[in-house]
């Protein structure tokens, strides 16, 4: 980390101290743990043999979540295909790692074996991400994975519809167009 201070200091000079300190906002805002924040420092460090030294606080942030690989863990694609072999009879299979079984139990046992793989992989692949965040902040995997929300959609209203819908509402509330009707 001392090279990568000099690159700092050679990169930001006078302005340094206010750079470092938006550095740790970001890192703080983030909620990163001490594993992930030491993750990111061996990525760095890895980057910093080929790559320029400095990194922005994104890129440094991105460097604290690790592959499931990096962790002991099989990929987030291994892990599907797992769940999706297994999971009809999963208290008999000998998972590869909790992990693994939690990510399918949160996905869905029925879903994974009777829906296709566009409807259950981004949901899997969602819960194992968050499984993994898990494991590297020594978390339990006991814990129900609260549900994301769908995206949200919007139809646009008939021209006539809206209109009738804001001429109600002007009678409603006695409220006069712009020209003064």
């Amino acid at each position: 980390m001392n090279l990568y201070s000099r690159d700092f200091s050679n990169r930001f000079g006078n302005e340094l101290t206010s750079v470092v300190a938006e550095f740790v906002s970001k890192i703080c805002e983030a909620g990163l743990s001490v594993n992930e924040v030491l993750i990111g420092i061996e990525a760095f460090k890895h980057r910093a043999a080929t790559a320029p030294w400095s990194v922005n606080p994104a890129e440094f942030i991105a460097m604290c979540h690790p592959t499931p690989e990096q962790i002991g863990l099989p990929s987030a694609e291994n892990a599907y295909r797992e769940c999706c072999a297994h999971g009809r009879w999963s208290t008999d299979h000998k998972w590869s790692h909790p992990a693994v079984f939690a990510a399918g139990r949160e996905t869905g046992w029925f879903e994974l074996n009777n829906r296709t793989e566009q409807q259950t992989w981004p949901l899997f692949k969602r819960n194992y991400a968050v499984i993994c965040r898990r494991a590297v902040a020594g978390e339990s995997f006991d814990n129900c994975i609260p549900k994301a929300l769908p995206a949200p959609t919007s139809k646009p209203t008939e021209v006539i519809k809206a209109k009738a819908i804001i001429a109600d509402f002007r009678n409603k509330y006695g409220l006069r167009t712009g020209n003064g009707n």
